[in-house]
């Protein structure tokens, strides 16, 4: 019974890939809103302006969150590998 839990999956997404498939899909927002808004046309709303404009400010969010987290997470960890260097293969 122990052996199942200490058993982990290979095909389980770590944290750093999930953070770098949400960077991927904030970018391709980014990418594909101008062209998404040309071919709608004009906002013919407030809440359609609201929502396009919350769209590209979400995903601008994201990508400087996400890479932010990469760049924090990426420092600690070589800093850890300078620091102890028995762990380096």
């Amino acid at each position: 019974m122990e052996q199942a839990h200490q058993d982990t999956p290979q095909n389980e997404m770590s944290w750093q890939d999930a953070i770098g498939w949400t960077e991927f899909g904030c970018w391709v927002a980014l990418i594909l809103a101008p062209l998404i808004f040309w071919l709608q046309g004009p906002s013919v709303t407030f809440d359609q302006a609201v929502s396009r404009s919350l769209i590209v400010v979400v995903a601008v969010g994201g990508v400087i969150a996400c890479r932010a987290m990469r760049w924090w997470y990426g420092s600690k960890r070589r800093n850890q590998a300078t620091d102890n260097p028995s762990t380096q293969e």
